[in-house]
């Protein structure tokens, strides 16, 4: 069809071409138009695979959306729990067992969906929470802070006081004094 349309149009005007033109050009447009139709019979006939893999694609992508959602409010749940959140030396694979999902999950779920950088910051940033109310309740203001940085699940002072200082600005004391006041 192309060679015949650049036929038409360079022929020169005493050509048979010149003067069949507007009959070859319809005739043209009428097989574009005929070849078109049936192409697309065709493809509604014998759809692509691709589109089907593709919507299994975006079907599982959403469902793994909602997974991962659940595993999160699942592990917000699990640190309700006092007894697991100020576990010493708690491994990601110990809380991952605790909550009856894999440890990959587990991990994937933090850094992805949650947004921590790893287990241990996920786990200092809900300990540090505890510790801060504890150190602002009055019934705990006999405790010392080494104390509470045990009851967190903390084994010695040194890293409590790094973790904290790292996520409120301020040692455990000075937050303590500011919020006597």
């Amino acid at each position: 069809m192309a060679l015949a349309i650049l036929w038409v149009a360079g022929a020169s005007a005493d050509s048979f071409a010149a003067q069949w033109k507007a009959h070859i050009l319809s005739l043209c447009g009428l097989i574009a138009l005929v070849g078109s139709r049936c192409a697309v019979e065709y493809r509604l006939k014998h759809p692509l695979l691709v589109k089907k893999a593709a919507v299994t694609a975006v079907m599982s992508a959403s469902a793994e959306a909602d997974e991962t959602m659940a595993l999160a409010k699942r592990i917000q749940e699990a640190l309700n729990d006092d007894a697991l959140l100020t576990t010493p030396n708690l491994k990601v694979a110990e809380f991952a067992e605790r909550i009856n999902e894999q440890e990959y999950k587990v991990t994937r779920c933090l850094t992805g969906q949650l947004q921590y950088r790893n287990f241990n910051q996920f786990l200092n940033h809900h300990r540090v929470e505890r510790a801060k109310r504890l150190l602002v309740d009055g019934k705990h203001a006999h405790q010392s802070i080494s104390t509470i940085a045990f009851d967190c699940g903390y084994n010695s002072i040194g890293p409590f006081n790094r973790a904290f200082k790292e996520l409120t600005g301020f040692t455990p004391k000075v937050y303590r004094d500011s919020q006597s006041r």
